[in-house]
């Protein structure tokens, strides 16, 4: 940490106690103006039922899903001063994730997840995660999701699909509101087989 030119530059490096979790950082800021940029890198931090879980760096996380096993690393820049506040542009890397949330079983998860906010947590438009298996007593497969998430915390899912008994499982575009629990989605089966439903 040191001052130049009336800025004060700073690099450094978060570990998690005990375990594997690593921040580096890098960036300045200007007392002058209150402004400052940061670079950020979490390189990918590995988990595995039994070991490394999401809610020991994420209390809040925990409980959620169990069971995680995969990975995660996050790149980017958080900005701050000015009229726009915190600004963030920060991508996370989902790679083979696999977890248990309530009754359902979510594997190989991947995707990369951008966040243009942090305060409120808010995306751009088009994040898309593929999912190779939903297990909630029906195996859906090949499931791909295309979604924004608005800084009202409204999700707002532009595509939602499967494939399910030989055919195609799809949702219309369909928003969920912050704290809703209950919400409608209108489902669209498309060239299904008979002969696997009957067998499940």
């Amino acid at each position: 940490l040191g001052p130049s030119d009336g800025r004060l530059e700073f690099e450094g490096r978060l570990f998690q106690a005990g375990g594997d979790a690593e921040l580096r950082f890098q960036g300045w800021h200007e007392p002058a103006t209150g402004t400052g940029r940061a670079s950020l890198r979490m390189p990918p931090l590995e988990f595995a039922p039994g070991q490394q879980q999401p809610g020991v760096l994420v209390p809040a996380l925990a409980g959620m899903a169990e069971q995680v096993s995969g990975r995660i690393s996050a790149d980017g820049e958080l900005s701050w001063g000015g009229a726009g506040g915190l600004g963030a542009d920060l991508d996370f890397l989902l790679g083979g994730l696999s977890f248990t949330l309530g009754p359902a079983r979510f594997q190989q998860v991947d995707g990369v997840v951008t966040l243009n906010g942090l305060q409120p947590p808010s995306t751009p438009p088009d994040q898309k995660i593929a999912i190779a298996l939903l297990d909630v007593g029906l195996p859906l497969t090949n499931g791909l999701i295309d979604f924004q998430l608005h800084p009202d915390g409204t999700l707002e899912v532009a595509e939602l699909r499967w494939r399910f008994a030989g055919g195609t499982v799809r949702a219309e575009p369909f928003r969920v509101r912050s704290g809703v629990s209950a919400f409608d989605v209108t489902m669209k089966a498309e060239r299904l087989s008979l002969d696997r439903l009957f067998a499940l």
